[in-house]
């Protein structure tokens, strides 16, 4: 078996989800120069973007995470269309959370630039100082994740009048977070306000099944209980696999861009569909054949599924971590603020076949940004970068 499916095998690490398992192209990550430790990394945010094989795991660019991410963001759009009395809730711990505020204040900024009111809240366990320094002992208190989303139920309860919608978005890259959980399960307690939706990268069998302190349920039991919901389109999970961190365990990495990925397609084509028409289907998050998404470093994505806003969302978050020196094309734009150099070419046409448009960039500026600076509208589908 080829080093980058070997994890895939069933005899892989057995005992362990797949967030938690050891990656085989890293295993010598102590010893390697630092050029090899970028080739490496590199190599593991490839495996991000591998398509389904009829294996055990659903894959980010899966047929049916397609057609998950295409129904939360008509949830959305409902939302966008008709704010009133309705919220749109991100919700972790650590990178997720603060990966919710991130994607919350950059779309209600854009939301905003539109004159119209946001429609984005964020929690994050241990709350605002939890952004900039780690507060373990609330990820662990699933008391406490209920009390915040209580908070922002009250806080609806006290501005709107008619019948309240939340759409509750947790972020447990291991399927595992004890503050998530008790969210997730207070949602499900709830159906006449909150649909939960769950997004992680085990698949749901490996959620952790482990009994909560001071709880009757155990985050598998809350997946078992949000599948059975999923079938009447009451509750959605988005749980594909990116394969094990470049370092074991540290979800901030491939979790963290693979979460930026996703909620940026969802809430991107919601936006799209709400504010330029554009409806929202599983087949317009797909390139057509004659499109193409190249990336001009190793290794290359060409022909990845996804919408024109999660692409992206792919092309910024596949970069972030990139400190090298990358093949340069023409273009010298300012990008997203990366160090090292690099062409991005995106030409996606139009689901009517009417039409193309290109995109480039090219990164030049030094650090790494802190923030979601740029948008732009492309084949009238709103995205932000």
């Amino acid at each position: 078996m080829a080093a980058l499916d070997k994890w895939e095998s069933p005899d892989y690490e057995p005992s362990l989800p797949v967030s938690e398992k050891s990656n085989p192209l890293t295993r010598d990550l102590d010893r390697a120069s630092a050029n090899r430790i970028v080739r490496m990394l590199q190599a593991c945010d490839a495996q991000m973007f591998q398509e389904e094989t009829g294996g055990t795991y659903q894959r980010l660019l899966s047929e049916q995470v397609a057609e998950t991410l295409a129904e939360v963001a008509k949830k959305v759009e409902h939302i966008l269309k008709d704010p009133r009395d309705s919220l749109v809730v991100l919700s972790g711990c650590g990178t997720s959370g603060r990966m919710a505020f991130l994607i919350a204040s950059a779309f209600n900024r854009a939301l905003r630039d539109l004159d119209r009111s946001p429609v984005y809240s964020y929690l994050i366990a241990g709350g605002d100082k939890a952004l900039l320094s780690s507060q373990e002992a609330p990820e662990d208190d699933p008391e406490l994740g209920v009390l915040s989303l209580k908070k922002v139920r009250a806080v609806l309860e006290s501005v709107c009048e008619g019948q309240k919608r939340v759409l509750f978005i947790g972020i447990s890259c291991g399927l595992s977070a004890p503050f998530v959980a008790g969210q997730l399960d207070f949602c499900l307690q709830h159906p006449e306000v909150f649909t939960p939706v769950l997004v992680g990268f085990n698949p749901p069998h490996q959620a952790r099944d482990e009994r909560i302190p001071g709880c009757s349920f155990t985050f598998l039991g809350v997946v078992r209980r949000m599948q059975a919901r999923a079938r009447r389109q009451e509750a959605f999970l988005v749980t594909p696999a990116v394969g094990p961190e470049a370092v074991s365990g540290s979800s901030r990495m491939k979790g963290g861009s693979a979460t930026k990925i996703l909620l940026e397609v969802a809430l991107s084509a919601a936006h799209g569909a709400a504010f330029a028409r554009t409806p929202v289907t599983p087949s317009t998050s797909k390139l057509l054949p004659s499109s193409s998404v190249t990336l001009l470093s190793p290794p290359p994505a060409a022909g990845c599924a996804c919408t024109v806003a999660g692409a992206a969302s792919f092309l910024s978050c596949s970069i972030l971590r990139r400190s090298n020196s990358i093949a340069t094309g023409a273009s010298d734009a300012s990008g997203f603020g990366l160090k090292g150099r690099a062409s991005i070419f995106l030409r996606t046409q139009a689901s009517q076949g009417q039409y193309s448009s290109s995109l480039r960039w090219s990164l030049n500026s030094p650090g790494v940004s802190s923030s979601l600076r740029h948008s732009a509208v492309i084949n009238d589908c709103f995205f932000m970068t």
